[in-house]
Order: structure tokens, then C-alpha cells, then sequence
């Protein structure tokens, strides 16, 4: 090499590991789309950013990584202040328990401490498949209606077909 050759160090090349600088703006933006839980228009609007701007800028890999970030610190306040209100909750419960002139709000309040130790939360789930509504028929296509005969002796549907007799 000679002395011109310009030489490259290990600096002057950006490795997607290098903290990169974020704009107060975007920062803000994403900061408003966590916490406060802005579309993302408008956290764009209240930081000061243009939509395209706020979106160019979530689509590099350092904003990306901010902004989970960010959300894995909020997760985790957010955590720990369940903890603390929690633990103040029992706290009131139990002053409320031993001190309540009212026996009704004594009762609620075994009723409260008591539900504490049931395990999870339990899930209904109720499905409706009704078939009203439209339908919609190809050209040249029959439709077939099945309707349910009464029987005239028992006045009951006949649900197992005909029968031969």
C-alpha cells in the first residue's frame, strides 16, 4: 500500500450493534405511544413529527430496540406498583375487617380475603353459529330446503326419516 491509500479503522464502520442517536422527537413520540398509549398518529402530532417521519424512524433497528425497551421498563414498573397498591388493598381490607362496626362489610371482606387464594381467573366461552343472513347462489345452482315434516300421530318432528311400514 502506499501512503495515500486511505486505511479504514474499526470506527468508521457502523456495526447495527452501535448506539445510534435518536431525536428528542422520536424519542417523545415513542415515549407517548407506550406510555400513554397514543395511536401512532398522534403520539407523530404531539412529538412534533410528521406520520411518515414517525414511521421512517420505527423502521430502524436502534428505535426499534428503544422502543422495546421502553416497554419492557413500563411492563416492570407497572408490575410493581400492582405489588404495592395490592399489598395496600389487603392492608384496608384487614383494618377493615377487625375495626368495620358494619357486619355486612366484615362479611364482604371475608368474602374478599378468602377469593385471594383461588386459582386463576376462570373463562366462559360461548359460540353462536347461526346461519341467517345471506347466502349467496351461483347461476345455475338449486337450492334445496329441508324442512321437518310433523308426524301426525304424535305431533313430534320425524327426525330419523321415513320409515317403511
Amino acid at each position: 500500500m502506499t501512503e495515500n491509500t486511505p486505511t479504514l479503522s474499526a470506527d468508521s464502520y457502523r456495526s447495527p450493534t452501535m448506539k445510534r442517536r435518536i431525536s428528542a422527537r422520536v424519542r417523545d413520540a415513542v415515549r407517548l405511544r407506550v406510555e400513554k398509549g397514543y395511536k401512532c398518529e398522534d403520539a407523530a402530532r404531539a412529538a412534533g413529527l410528521s406520520s411518515a417521519g414517525y414511521y421512517k424512524a420505527m423502521n430502524q433497528p436502534h428505535v426499534r430496540a428503544y422502543a422495546e425497551a421502553l416497554k419492557m421498563a413500563y411492563i416492570e414498573r407497572i408490575q410493581a406498583d400492582k405489588a404495592i397498591l395490592r399489598a395496600e388493598a389487603l392492608e384496608v381490607a384487614r383494618d377493615l375487617l377487625h375495626n368495620s362496626p358494619s357486619d355486612q362489610v366484615k362479611a364482604r371482606m371475608v368474602e374478599f380475603l378468602a377469593g385471594e387464594a383461588k386459582s386463576g381467573a376462570s373463562v366462559n366461552v360461548q359460540i353462536n353459529n347461526n346461519s341467517g343472513g345471506y347466502e349467496f347462489v351461483r347461476p345455475g345452482q338449486q337450492i334445496v330446503e329441508i324442512r321437518a315434516t310433523l308426524d301426525s300421530v304424535s305431533g313430534d318432528d320425524q327426525s330419523q326419516g321415513a320409515e317403511n311400514k
